[in-house]
């Protein structure tokens, strides 16, 4: 007789649970098709507005990132300019230098060699000279 017993409880808490669950279903029930289409179109709007304001910030950012590697690679271009024309003009300075002291040289040579050859010292006996070794 107990298993008798035993099975009404159970089916009433089947039955007040079923109850219960029902309610709720109803006060949770979709709303109307009209009222979800809007839904969903608000919902579609305001997510592409986010995507429209997400998508801006990031061409913003990439535009001033773009800009500061340009003025990045303007001021590499003047340091470079300015580097090569320091080297040129070293350069040209050292060949100046280098041509003076050969035009000096090449001077001191053609006065050494443009000299009257001194004719006070006698020849050297070519006798004496054989002798001697």
């Amino acid at each position: 007789m107990r298993n008798e017993n035993s099975v009404g409880p159970l089916a009433a808490g089947f039955l007040i649970g079923g109850i219960i669950g029902g309610a709720a279903a109803l006060l949770a029930a979709p709303q109307s098709g009209e009222e979800t289409r809007d839904q969903i179109r608000t919902e579609g709007i305001r997510i592409k507005d986010r995507t429209e304001h997400t998508i801006d910030e990031a061409l913003n950012t990439m535009r001033k990132a773009s800009e500061e590697i340009e003025d990045q690679i303007a001021l590499l271009q003047a340091q470079q300019k300015e580097s090569l024309e320091q080297s040129r003009v070293q350069w040209k300075q050292a060949i100046d230098e280098i041509l003076a002291i050969t035009k000096e040289a090449a001077a001191q040579m053609k006065q050494t060699t443009s000299r009257p050859v001194d004719r006070s010292v006698e020849p050297v006996d070519e006798s004496v000279h054989a002798a001697s070794l």
